[in-house]
């Protein structure tokens, strides 16, 4: 499965954004790209893992995967417009948003280019269903025909909780959002209920994969495998390995993650 999905993104190279973050107190000095800034402000209580997080999502030519990290819906239409209710500056470079709900095992689409009608029209047509809002902690799909930078509104607010949301998704394939600047491996050992020991790598997550835009690679990363292994494995299959070149996840950036099925549910990872 996971091939055939490698090879049907690869073929229509779709993106993610690239970010700035700034942490209280000092600035992490990692130069992602000159045109996006993230603020992490304060973790509200040790219960949730929810922060206050405020981003510029932009978007390149092309595809791009952004996701929602806050704990509220996005607006498809409220964002990108439509073609009786404009955004000035973005509906007129976007194509098409996409969001997989992976309980229905199915693509949900929108495009600023058509009327609520002409949405209806279009997806009941194709067997997809309509995207009207983009749930807290879900990635989606983004297709620009912009020749250069789009910015986005800007999204601020407290972040959603990564444990809730990596309990809620289904297994299998899941569209998520990251929740704040971290590795993989951050994201794995926060979806853990019980602080696991720091010998202990936790398997929340089969693999997880992020798009380069610019290379049209996937970034891979497993839980599963030693350093080495997941190095060694993306070098093999021609993708990207977080570890050596220091790949962040971001906030508003999504990732695809394969959560693994339940001994007993039937199920196939």
């Amino acid at each position: 499965m996971i091939c055939n999905m490698l090879e049907y993104y690869r073929s229509k190279k779709r993106g993610f954004p690239l970010f700035f973050v700034f942490l209280k107190g000092r600035i992490m000095k990692r130069i992602l790209a000159s045109l996006f800034i993230t603020i992490i402000l304060s973790v509200p209580s040790a219960a949730s893992s929810a922060q206050w997080a405020g981003y510029t999502p932009y978007l390149q030519q092309g595809w791009n995967l952004l996701g929602n990290s806050l704990n509220q819906h996005i607006s498809v239409a409220e964002m990108f417009g439509d073609m009786n209710a404009t955004v000035p500056g973005v509906t007129p470079y976007v194509k098409s948003v996409w969001r997989w709900n992976a309980q229905a095992q199915t693509w949900l689409f929108y495009s600023p280019q058509l009327s609520y009608e002409g949405n209806l029209s279009y997806a009941a047509s194709k067997g997809y269903g309509v995207l009207d809002v983009i749930p807290p902690g879900e990635g989606y799909w983004v297709q620009s025909t912009s020749s250069g930078t789009l910015y986005l509104p800007q999204q601020e607010g407290e972040t959603y909780d990564i444990l809730s949301g990596f309990q809620a998704a289904s297994a299998g394939w899941n569209l998520m959002a990251a929740q704040t600047y971290g590795t993989p491996e951050d994201i794995n050992k926060n979806a853990t209920p019980t602080p696991p020991q720091p010998d202990f790598t936790p398997a929340n997550f089969i693999s997880l994969w992020a798009w380069e835009t610019s290379n049209a690679q996937w970034y891979f990363y497993s839980p599963g495998m030693s350093p080495r292994q997941n190095t060694d494995y993306a070098a093999a299959k021609g993708h990207l390995d977080f570890g050596t070149t220091g790949k962040m996840l971001l906030p508003g950036q999504g990732f695809w993650m394969n959560k693994p099925y339940e001994p007993n549910d039937g199920g196939k990872g």
